[in-house]
């Protein structure tokens, strides 16, 4: 185990229910990254919450004291941008925060307001949600636009083991109510979440690890890829649900302090 993580190069850290749970810094996050750093070791944060845009992330790492560059955050907004590019979609209906709408707007994306022509309806983890929007989203499936969404997670973890619906439950919602699968989901665990984090870091997957909370996003990334997968068991995922997986963590820590303890052994 030890070394194995010692040979990564790049630690790339899921942040909610592996950092933070809600506004609660988990214990150890602060002494693990500045133990990377003193270690000249590379780190991002990969996050499937669509939700914020990256300046929000590096504030509130700040507030926690984490030092990072906005650069050094990758969303699951970025995969979607990614698979909007490929697929030269450009006229979207969202359902998604406002933060998302501005990130997509100035990737140059034209935000459709309800009724207008879309060609692609873009699903992200939407705090803002109400019905209208909601139904609205429904009619331009059911009418034969695509809808995308930015990552599969059904709940988003808070601290004292409450959560909130995220983004895979508005999913499954439209799939219910419309009879049409999502075409893309691009974050983690997806290939568009993956060449983007190549693309940034610079690194094949054997020098990367991969460190999360879900076996289905976090861990899928890592064993999908050849990357170096660490389960921490401060947010979704707990042990008793490695023996009906598919999906196999190589390491399992019971949280992120417990990753420094490895590497400086």
């Amino acid at each position: 185990m030890k070394e194995k993580l010692q040979a990564v190069q790049c630690f790339l850290f899921d942040m909610d229910g592996t950092v933070y749970l809600g506004d609660k810094l988990l214990p150890g996050a602060v002494e693990t990254i500045s133990l990377l750093k003193k270690q000249g070791k590379k780190y991002y944060f990969l996050t499937n919450n669509s939700s914020r845009d990256q300046d929000y992330y590096q504030k509130k790492l700040a507030r926690m004291g984490i030092a990072v560059s906005c650069g050094q955050i990758i969303i699951s907004t970025h995969s979607a941008i990614a698979y909007l590019s490929f697929h030269n979609y450009r006229d979207l209906f969202v359902l998604g925060t406002v933060e998302l709408k501005k990130s997509l707007a100035a990737a140059g994306y034209n935000i459709v307001e309800k009724g207008g022509r879309a060609d692609c309806v873009l699903v992200g983890f939407d705090l803002t949600l109400n019905y209208e929007n909601l139904a609205a989203a429904c009619q331009y499936v059911d009418s034969g636009v695509p809808y995308v969404a930015t990552h599969p997670d059904v709940r988003c973890p808070l601290e004292g083991g409450k959560y909130l619906p995220d983004c895979g439950s508005i999913i499954a919602l439209i799939e219910t109510a419309t009879g049409k699968k999502c075409k893309m989901v691009t974050g983690k665990p997806s290939r568009y979440m993956l060449d983007v984090v190549i693309e940034i870091t610079g690194l094949s997957c054997d020098k990367l690890a991969v460190v999360g909370d879900r076996l289905y996003t976090d861990i899928a990334l890592g064993s999908d890829n050849g990357i170096l997968s660490v389960l921490l068991l401060t947010g979704e995922a707990k042990r008793s649900d490695l023996s009906g997986s598919k999906m196999q963590p190589d390491i399992v820590l019971e949280g992120i302090g417990d990753l420094a303890k490895i590497i400086t052994q």
